[in-house]
């Protein structure tokens, strides 16, 4: 049987901090990438939800068999959450649905002990969106650090940042910086594109539509829309080759 929002609601969920659920969509699928230290996940699991482990024990189920069902949570969590789009209680859903067909026994035990189905649902609830927001912020971490690098071989090893004169010193790396981020959160990172030249040019239009501030300063500077346009699809391009490696003699034979 699914899981629908209405079901995750009747009572008030364990996770209360508005700040743990995110508002904004990000485009994170072709970002994908599983952690491997699930391990540490599980201890900041157990050190966070201490309140699961006194309620569930009151209903009668050991902490051997509590920790088992927290650690199936963590391990499938952090195995599967790549496959999904949307936000964390999006994918949370998602994800409880798909526990309900694989792993029933931890709802059959629950369900043995008295643990009302809607208090379950809620219970995995805050458990895989917990963990959700761990990965997709150290996932976010490593975007971030993978794209100064980045920045800072485009400026040592291309013109961008001359072509970008008319913009203020300090915001000409922001901006650079900008375009390698949104291109590194659109690419899948295990299969390069079929024609780079045309997921450069995809990515640089899609930029510019969700980015109208950035797009009217580099306008403002005196840099003209096509010029712009022809930086965006540059940096792009540099940037997809970067985490592919591919050289510049294989890009031209490629034909792409």
């Amino acid at each position: 049987m699914l899981i629908f929002a209405d079901q995750l609601t009747r009572l008030p969920i364990i996770i209360e901090d508005d700040d743990l659920f995110e508002r904004e969509e990000l485009d994170y699928d072709f970002m994908r990438q599983p952690m491997q230290d699930s391990n540490r996940i599980i201890n900041m699991v157990n050190t966070q939800f201490t309140n699961l482990y006194q309620e569930l024990k009151r209903y009668g189920i050991n902490t051997n068999t509590v920790q088992n069902i927290f650690r199936t949570i963590v391990n499938y969590t952090v195995d599967n959450y790549a496959r999904f789009t949307g936000t964390i209680e999006a994918t949370g859903l998602a994800l409880i649905n798909e526990l309900k067909r694989s792993n029933y026994w931890i709802f059959n035990i629950m369900e043995s002990y008295g643990v009302p189905e809607y208090r379950a649902n809620q219970i995995l609830r805050s458990v895989i969106c917990f963990v959700l927001n761990i990965v997709k912020e150290e996932q976010l971490d490593g975007l971030n650090q993978k794209a100064e690098k980045i920045t800072k071989l485009i400026s040592s090893q291309t013109n961008i940042f001359s072509k970008l004169e008319t913009i203020d010193e300090d915001r000409k790396a922001a901006i650079v910086k900008a375009v390698v981020m949104f291109t590194l959160r659109n690419i899948n990172m295990n299969q390069r594109p079929s024609n780079i030249r045309i997921r450069a040019a995809e990515i640089a239009g899609a930029f510019e539509r969700a980015n109208p501030a950035i797009v009217r300063e580099v306008i403002a500077s005196g840099i003209a829309m096509d010029q712009a346009r022809d930086i965006y699809r540059t940096i792009s391009t540099f940037t997809i080759r970067n985490v592919y490696n591919i050289r510049e003699v294989d890009y031209e034979n490629d034909g792409i």
